[in-house]
C-alpha cells in the first residue's frame, strides 16, 4: 500500500506505472521470506523480532531522506524527477 502512495508521487508520469509494478513485485517477493525469518525462532525466540525490527528501523531512517511532495507539483518527466526535491533541506517540513 506504500508503494502506491508514495510511488504514485515520486515516480514521474512517464515510468510511474513501471516503478509502481516494480515496488510492487519486490514487495511481493521479500514476503517470501518470512517462512525462514520465522524459522530464525530455532536460534533464539528474539532473533525474528530483532531482525524485522531491525529492518523497520533502517526504512524509516532511510524514508526520513525522501523528498517532502506537499504542496509541490510532482514530477512528469525524467528531468523533473531528478530535479525534484534537491532544493529541500533535510527535515524541511520543520519551520
Amino acid at each position: 500500500m506504500i508503494t502506491d502512495q508514495q510511488g504514485s508521487e515520486l515516480f514521474p508520469t512517464v515510468f510511474r506505472t513501471f516503478g509502481i509494478g516494480t515496488g510492487k513485485t519486490i514487495a511481493t517477493a521479500a514476503t517470501l521470506f518470512i517462512p525462514y525469518i520465522t524459522m530464525l525462532s530455532q536460534y533464539g525466540q528474539a532473533l525474528p523480532f530483532l531482525l524485522i525490527g531491525f529492518t523497520c528501523f533502517v526504512t524509516g531512517v532511510l524514508g526520513t531522506f525522501l523528498p517532502e511532495t506537499l504542496n509541490e507539483n510532482l514530477p512528469q518527466t525524467v528531468t523533473d524527477a531528478e530535479e525534484f526535491g534537491m532544493d529541500q533541506k533535510y527535515f524541511s517540513w520543520i519551520k
